[in-house]
């Protein structure tokens, strides 16, 4: 026996009051007129409201349309049972009850937020991303969304969003006013920039800032970027010079020596001069003996600030340095390390790299077992903290809504030749079957960017090829195997399905070519189709199979 809470009831009218009309068009033709009505007609009953499918071609889904709210088919529903559990689970997510009472209730409930099948977000992809509006009405737009932030297929939030929270929005290991992205930021400018100090925190300081103006006393920026003058005095010659950084001239493939020594990722391939393979595999014996001098060996090098050899990697950060043959620079890096027990739970960046105690990689992946163990009790780092419904770092953050489950954990398990030497799920990659998990994401590859757990020594190379990454990809999604143990399996999975590496020799999405699928606009709606173009409109995902359970492919709306 169930009762429909009425304070709920209003809240679900005002909500849908807010929303406003859906806004679609049944004149596909173009002549003024309706052709037809709703491929699977209006969403006005209860059956509708909970089919996983946009009836009428609003572009809103069940609870998120209107049409549902308005007739009371998304109010909460009270059961007379005690509470179920925390709501993180596809069944707890659509029933329409407040199973962890916390005010909120499925697609409204946080925690439902991060199971991409229940389509409850309307920003998950780079369109959608990046227009400057809530879509989904949550109250988070674009970045701020954790649609478009922890969806590893959009790419528009790739940069700091927030350059003050104290957090590595973007991932790239770079904090706030470290981050390049906060450049225009107003607390990331030098505010004095006569006192020899860095205030800002992004590693310029005084004149040598790009926030430094004239009018604070300061030489007018670099303007000329290859006549080989400090033009603006401040210490930087060029393409050195952040001033130039947008110039031209520092801009185009890296294989001249001055591209090879101006700090510069010219090519935006994410490696710096001579980390650049441009510059150290040149055949220009210049930038070769260059690359040669380059080096971040000495103590002196190893504890300046600077990132001398330019691989992106700095001091006691930079394996020349850390894994260092000399006893007086093996020292230094251990005097600073943040390995130790003390040093892990001191609430202080010991070895200055934006990263604390077991935020820090040299914490939660140390070699020293108390320390490695204290930091599986405090983060979500492990496959069995990511998928517990818990926030066991108390940073806010749940299971996959926490980049720290972002990872994928990686390892051999024996030779072969082909896939089909390889046990179910694993990939035949160079020769060896690579098991492949994570607790976050069901369609798996392998590349550089990929935070690997089970590969610190890196003898699993990650400079794969895109026919490399496809293979994996695919396997992943066609072996029959809930590889992130969400509930979905292969197709059944959003990640499957939005994969743009899950496909066929063609370049076809696997998932949507399943038999099966139809016409939801166009003047052919409601016709069985193979494609798009079966279709007759151009509407991309015009034949579609919606989404829901029991082996159907699953695309959103």
């Amino acid at each position: 026996m169930t009762s429909l809470s009425r304070r709920h009831l209003l809240f679900a009218l005002g909500l849908a009051l807010a929303l406003g009309p859906g806004c679609y068009t049944l004149d596909f033709n173009g002549d003024g007129f309706p052709d037809r009505g709703p491929v699977a007609g209006y969403e006005t009953d209860e059956v509708s409201c909970r089919n996983g499918r946009d009836d009428d071609l609003d572009g809103l889904t069940d609870c998120r349309d209107p049409d549902c709210i308005m007739r009371g088919f998304c109010a909460e529903i009270i059961p007379d049972t005690s509470p179920l559990g925390i709501e993180n689970t596809y069944e707890l997510c659509t029933n329409g009850i407040d199973d962890d009472l916390d005010g909120t209730f499925d697609c409204g409930d946080r925690d439902c937020q991060s199971i991409l099948e229940l389509c409850c977000a309307a920003e998950f992809n780079d369109a959608t991303c990046s227009d400057g509006i809530d879509n989904d009405g949550n109250g988070q737009a674009d970045c701020r969304d954790f649609g478009c932030r922890n969806n590893p297929y959009v790419t528009v939030c790739a940069f700091e969003f927030d350059c003050a929270n104290g957090r590595d929005d973007d991932g790239d290991r770079l904090i706030d006013c470290r981050d390049p992205d906060c450049r225009e930021f107003h607390a990331c400018r030098e505010s004095n920039c006569s006192d020899g100090i860095d205030n800002d925190g992004n590693g310029f300081t005084d004149c040598a800032d790009p926030s430094c103006t004239v009018e604070q006393g300061c030489p007018p920026p670099e303007s000329i970027c290859d006549n080989g003058i400090d033009d603006d005095a401040d210490g930087l010659t060029d393409c050195r010079d952040p001033d130039c950084w947008s110039s031209a001239a520092c801009l185009g493939p890296e294989n001249t020596l001055a591209r090879c020594m101006d700090r510069i990722d010219n090519d935006r391939n994410g490696f710096v001069d001579c980390a650049d393979f441009g510059c150290s595999r040149s055949t220009n014996p210049d930038i070769l003996a260059y690359c040669a001098t380059v080096t971040e060996t000495t103590l002196a090098q190893c504890s300046d600030g600077i990132d001398n050899d330019g691989n992106g990697f700095t001091d006691c950060n930079d394996f020349s340095c850390s894994r260092s043959s000399m006893p007086d620079v093996l020292m230094y890096c251990e005097s600073i390390a943040e390995n130790t027990l003390e040093r892990c739970t001191d609430g202080i960046d010991n070895d200055g790299n934006g990263f604390t105690d077991c935020n820090d990689f040299s914490c939660s992946r140390s070699t020293n077992v108390e320390v490695a163990e204290l930091c599986r009790r405090l983060t979500e780092g492990t496959f069995e903290l990511c998928t517990d419904g818990r926030d066991n770092d108390r940073n806010g953050f749940t299971d996959c809504g926490d980049f720290s489950c972002r990872f994928t954990r990686v390892s051999r398990t024996g030779l072969c030749a082909t896939h089909e030497e390889c046990p179910a799920g694993q990939s035949c990659y160079r020769g060896s079957c690579l098991r492949l998990e994570s607790p976050c994401i069901e369609s798996m590859w392998l590349e550089r960017t990929t935070v690997t757990q089970g590969n610190e020594d890196r003898s699993i190379p990650t400079d794969t090829t895109m026919a490399e990454r496809i293979a994996m990809a695919v396997r992943s999604c066609t072996d029959g195997i809930d590889n992130d143990r969400d509930g979905f399996t292969d197709c059944e999975d959003w990640e499957c399905n939005h994969n743009p590496l899950v496909v066929d020799a063609e370049g076809n999405p696997i998932c949507r070519r399943q038999t099966g699928r139809t016409c939801i606009a166009g003047p052919f709606a409601g016709r069985a189709c193979s494609g798009d173009e079966d279709c007759r409109i151009a509407y991309t995902g015009a034949c579609a199979r919606p989404g829901g359970r029991a082996g159907r492919a699953f695309v959103c709306p």
